[in-house]
């Protein structure tokens, strides 16, 4: 049976094919989730990137590999990121605000581990970001993928952390289109010399209007980028929000308050790429319900982070099953049976989604 790992690994195979007619998503089953690396650093292990013990039943419905995310955005020099502390929890939202400034040990560190790592199961990715002082931001991302690639399955480039000053202006269409094309003759040019396939994926932020978005679909579309993360943390703050002094505190807002952005901005993604791109669903994804719901709205893949925080690993397999059970339950063959299937709806307004797939949320 396909895996939803090989979905990034085979990303490159697809280009201006709609992936939901792709044998290699068809009887994907449920093995579709992936992990963030970062705020829990503990969970995987610095120097030897071991997989952790309840990762290894992944592969029980679908497939034997994980998908891991090296999330913590690694730029090209070495930097300290912001003064802590940096990091928030607000329980009783089910969220979190980090403002980490994309704390990095640097390009040499990082290969020097994927070396490390190599022959080791799962699929990993990196998540590329830019230093803060650079005089040229697009040329550290470049740099980070011409010396990444081989070295991993995929290669993110990340212009939405909101804890950068200036990183998301490099999603307008101008200075997109420029890191967009170095990015990828940079990602040709190592992959040929090597004999390696490595994929290029971009994560955007939940706080672009649909104008801002129709560009920035139509850039990575006509540069051949293999996917899409939607999406990174948001700069806003719902009115909902309990923790009302916590909430104060400036940086990125992820977890349960994010999901009705997030997911909004997926399906609105999801109808511009119009199949030519794998989109991975992030934020606010708690339950097996919402995971359906990021599915029904779009998404072919889904990585948690800030659920894990609350709700520890069990988490896994409660969605793993969740989906199962929601699948037996609406007859549907497997996962290309729910992908996309709201999508117009959940563009306006993702509760749509999430009543079709059993849950009620208001905020």
């Amino acid at each position: 049976m396909p895996r939803a790992a090989d979905v990034i690994a085979c990303a490159r195979s697809w280009r201006g094919t709609p992936y939901h007619d792709q044998a290699s998503l068809k009887g994907v089953g449920c093995d579709c989730l992936g992990l963030l690396r970062g705020v829990w650093r503990e969970l995987i292990g610095e120097e030897t990137w071991d997989l952790p013990p309840y990762t290894r039943d992944w592969g029980e419905v679908g497939g034997r590999e994980l998908l891991l995310e090296a999330g913590r955005r690694y730029c090209r020099r070495e930097q300290p990121g912001n003064p802590r502390p940096r990091v928030f929890r607000l329980p009783r939202d089910g969220a979190i605000i980090n403002r980490f400034g994309l704390n990095s040990d640097g390009l040499a560190a990082i290969s020097g581990r994927l070396r490390r790592r190599r022959g080791r199961p799962g699929i990993v990715g990196v998540n590329l970001g830019a230093n803060k002082e650079s005089p040229d931001r697009i040329a550290d991302y470049v740099m980070l993928v011409t010396r990444l690639c081989g070295l991993a399955q995929f290669l993110t480039i990340n212009i939405s952390s909101p804890n950068t000053p200036g990183l998301r202006d490099l999603q307008g269409e101008a200075f997109l289109d420029e890191l967009l094309a170095r990015c990828t003759a940079a990602r040709d040019e190592a992959d040929a010399a090597i004999g390696s396939r490595t994929a290029l994926l971009i994560k955007i932020a939940p706080d672009m209007d649909e104008a801002a978005l129709d560009g920035l679909v139509a850039t990575v579309c006509a540069r051949g980028i293999d996917g899409m993360i939607v999406s990174n943390t948001t700069i806003a703050r719902p009115a909902g929000l309990t923790e009302k002094a916590m909430a104060g505190e400036a940086g990125g807002l992820s977890g349960r308050p994010l999901f009705l952005r997030s997911t909004r901005v997926l399906a609105q993604t999801a109808l511009r790429v119009e199949g030519r791109v794998p989109l991975i669903g992030v934020g606010g994804i708690d339950s097996p319900q919402a995971a359906i719901a990021k599915l029904r709205a779009g998404a072919s893949l889904l990585q948690l982070y800030s659920a894990l925080v609350y709700q520890g690993p069990g988490l896994v397999g409660a969605i793993k099953q969740g989906i199962c059970d929601h699948l037996e339950r609406t007859g549907a063959a497997g996962l290309t049976d729910l992908i996309g299937r709201d999508v117009a709806d959940s563009a306006r307004d993702p509760r749509a989604a999430l009543a079709a797939a059993g849950a009620d949320r208001s905020a």
